[in-house]
């Protein structure tokens, strides 16, 4: 669905053994066809946009700066620190690309990103962890730090995030969220 030399290549070293449902192929769809929407969003965004500094928050080990980024203007890819250290194993900083550790539940971070007129915003698969208030306040600090803001997120109802907790893959292969 995606080319993603990187996946494959995080995948090789890390070797992590998926058990249970994470092993379903429909599970693996829905995330490749989901990575798809969000990638050509975000190529569409970088065209209409050129100068905007692309914000990818709760981007995990995730390769979108590789697939579709390296025209940006900056970018930035966001997550815990603990996160974001374990990206350091497979990127590195560019003059067009940076990494920055932080909690999304906290927005003071967004005042250590770059200075730009306008931001393109990447929130995939990460709503869903963060409370209607915490989202509201997030976007209402990036609000006040860009003029343009377009952002594509992936939200979830009231029931799939209950449900989240009994049936999420991310639990079920062993990573606790």
């Amino acid at each position: 669905i995606i080319d993603d030399p990187m996946a494959e290549q995080i995948w090789g070293q890390v070797q992590f053994k998926l058990k249970g449902k994470a092993k379903s192929k429909w599970l693996a769809y829905y995330m490749g066809m989901r990575s798809a929407v969000f990638d050509e969003w975000t190529a569409n965004q970088m065209t209409k946009n050129p100068n905007a500094v692309i914000l990818h928050l709760g981007c995990g080990l995730d390769s979108r700066f590789v697939r579709v980024g390296k025209n940006a203007k900056q970018w930035v890819d966001v997550d815990l620190d603990q996160v974001t250290q374990q990206r350091k194993n497979f990127y590195q900083p560019q003059r067009n690309y940076q990494m920055l550790g932080a909690d999304l539940s906290e927005n003071g971070f967004v005042d250590a990103l770059p200075q730009a007129q306008g931001a393109i915003v990447i929130l995939e698969g990460v709503s869903m962890y963060l409370t209607n208030q915490t989202l509201q306040q997030l976007f209402a600090k990036l609000k006040d730090k860009y003029c343009n803001i377009s952002i594509l997120v992936d939200c979830y109802t009231p029931f799939a995030v209950k449900m989240s907790k009994v049936k999420n893959p991310v639990n079920q292969v062993g990573v606790k969220t």
